[in-house]
């Protein structure tokens, strides 16, 4: 018996009623509920994994990207609230090719054409774990046309002109106590000039590289252009130089991408393994 029900008995001499004990038992047991998380993603760099459903040409190749999901709080007139978030998305290969037209430190890098930002719908995570964005602005960026320059160094060559545009919709992130919004799935039209596919996506936070390395004749690590399922592991280990894990949670079931080279979901979000990963 908890010691609530203890002190209920003892100040009724031992003559408590069914109600009563029943009425302690809800109270003892409902303060041991775990409240449900707010819907946001975790803050952070997600491995993006792409399939294609529908497109052709040089745009339907792609096969993934860097995205960094950024949850905002509500700012009024009082306190911070974080119900409802607006969830911000932004590419990293949209954001390297504006980089390549217009230089590092551009201002467009800090352009809200550059980023996608929607709504969680609800406060709370639905009994299935996920948290729905609502209606997301696309991402549109135009780069004009750059000249060459034989005189930089590095040389740089020409660059055509050119226009970008990532349209997201039914954006989920997955959100439990042990998956804290470092899973999301969802839908992109991705259209460059006069090319566009559509893709199904599944991210996990955070991005790690997973191409396997070799070492040269000086000692120095080199990529070989493989995948390696290894480095995906949460686990360290130090016989192969792995200092410290991956990062990635080990309720995950990932893999490495051999077109992208990042740990990936392996499945449809949630990608879980039947059971966690043990580290010894």
């Amino acid at each position: 018996m908890s010691n609530f029900a203890s002190i209920l008995v003892r100040l009724s001499n031992g003559k408590l009623m069914a109600g009563t004990l029943a009425l302690a038992s809800t109270m003892v047991l409902g303060s041991c509920d775990q409240p449900k998380l707010p819907c946001a993603p975790t803050n952070g760099l997600f491995a993006v994994k792409y399939t294609l459903v529908d497109g052709s040409g040089a745009c339907s190749m792609l096969a993934g990207d860097n995205m960094t999901l950024h949850p905002y709080a509500n700012v009024g007139k009082g306190r911070p609230d974080f119900r409802h978030m607006p969830v911000g998305m932004r590419s990293e290969l949209i954001g390297n090719l504006v980089a390549q037209y217009k230089g590092d430190g551009a201002p467009e890098l800090s352009s809200p054409d550059l980023s996608s930002v929607g709504t969680v719908t609800s406060d709370a995570p639905g009994d299935d774990g996920f948290c729905n964005v609502g209606p997301m602005n696309p991402t549109k960026v135009m780069l004009d046309a750059v000249a060459a320059d034989p005189t930089a160094m590095p040389p740089t060559m020409a660059l055509p002109a050119t226009s970008l545009e990532q349209d997201w919709s039914d954006v989920r992130i997955y959100v439990t106590a042990r998956n804290n919004g470092t899973q999301f799935s969802g839908t992109v039209k991705f259209t460059q000039d006069a090319c566009s596919a559509t893709f199904k996506v599944r991210g996990l936070l955070p991005s790690v590289d997973c191409e396997e390395q070799v070492t040269d004749a000086m000692g120095n690590a080199m990529g070989t252009g493989k995948p390696d399922d290894t480095l995906c592991s949460p686990c360290a280990d130090p016989s192969k130089g792995r200092a410290v894990g991956s990062g990635i949670s080990p309720d995950v079931d990932t893999v490495c991408d051999p077109v992208t080279l990042h740990c990936v979901p392996r499945n449809d979000t949630p990608s879980l393994l039947p059971s966690p990963i043990q580290c010894m």
